[in-house]
């Protein structure tokens, strides 16, 4: 096994690591960062949808007006569920793909590589 590939020796490989790890670790604290945000005014929109839900519900007369609430209530949840689970789907495939990148598009050598 050498040491070289290609004329790329490790102490590139060791002056390159440092740089891309605080790279992609930058990349995923930001992701997660905007994450976490909408997932906490996700809860704050859903807290809110629930307390209007029961005001209407409290001062319902009958019960075709208690399942058109209950109803209307459900499915806007699981509408925004689905576009909570959208968001965070589009921004973790965006991290992959940064990541991906990131590694392709390295001149390094492997250990492995001979």
């Amino acid at each position: 096994m050498t040491t070289q590939t290609e004329g790329i020796g490790w102490s590139a490989v060791l002056t390159q690591m440092p740089e891309r790890f605080t790279e992609n670790y930058k990349a995923a604290f930001s992701t997660s960062q905007a994450i976490v945000t909408r997932w906490i005014k996700d809860c704050s929109d859903q807290i809110q949808t629930n307390l209007n839900a029961c005001t209407k519900l409290a001062n319902c007369k009958d019960a075709g007006e208690i399942a058109g609430i209950q109803q209307r209530w459900w499915q806007d949840t699981i509408e925004r569920m689905g576009k909570e689970l959208e968001g965070v789907q589009g921004q973790l495939m965006a991290l992959s793909q940064k990541s991906l990148s990131g590694l392709e598009s390295r001149t390094s050598p492997r250990p492995y590589d001979e």
